[in-house]
């Protein structure tokens, strides 16, 4: 299975594995299940690198213990409300209040309250760096207003005597 990548659903920066995240799963705009750690560029945190991990238990959020975990017969998968293939089809059903929610944790304020699932990031989380380019068109006119390529009037004539022919 490929990667999977998203937008901060905050900023709209791209989010790459490395970066520490607090992922949401969302059932029609309510959280059901909430990770913080390492993004592991597959849609969620592994168990080893996670800082956080809540579950919805009878209409309230309790932090995920071993005994938790172990309980479910699809404990092989990180994410503990359903089956990774479930939350797949919610992540790309045409409801975008369900899906998975994600930001980046130096970009979450208190008060943030997911509701929408993130957009998938195009580039599936190969970091974008912007380079900046110094070089000016050719075309373009330098600072002075002058062509590039005309002739200026006052620049030193070089003396090429002493050289001969080539």
């Amino acid at each position: 299975m490929g990667m999977f990548s998203y937008m901060d659903k905050i900023t709209g920066e791209q989010i790459c594995g490395g970066d520490e995240v607090r992922l949401y799963r969302l059932v029609k705009g309510n959280v059901v299940e909430e990770m913080r750690g390492i993004y592991n560029c597959y849609g969620a945190v592994d168990v080893e690198d996670q800082t956080y991990h809540a579950v919805l238990v009878e209409g309230k959020m309790k932090s995920v213990t071993d005994e938790m975990r172990n309980a479910i017969s699809f404990s092989g998968d990180i994410w503990l409300s359903d089956e990774w293939g479930e939350i797949v089809g919610e992540h790309f059903c045409e409801d975008e209040s369900s899906g998975i929610c994600a930001i980046l944790e130096s970009n979450y304020h208190s008060g943030f309250t997911p509701t929408e699932r993130s957009l998938d990031d195009p580039d599936q989380g190969w970091r974008q760096e912007v380079e900046e380019d110094d070089w000016e068109d050719e075309d373009e006119e330098d600072e002075a207003g002058d062509w590039e390529d005309e002739k200026d009037e006052d620049a030193l004539e070089i003396d090429n005597s002493a050289y001969g022919e080539y």
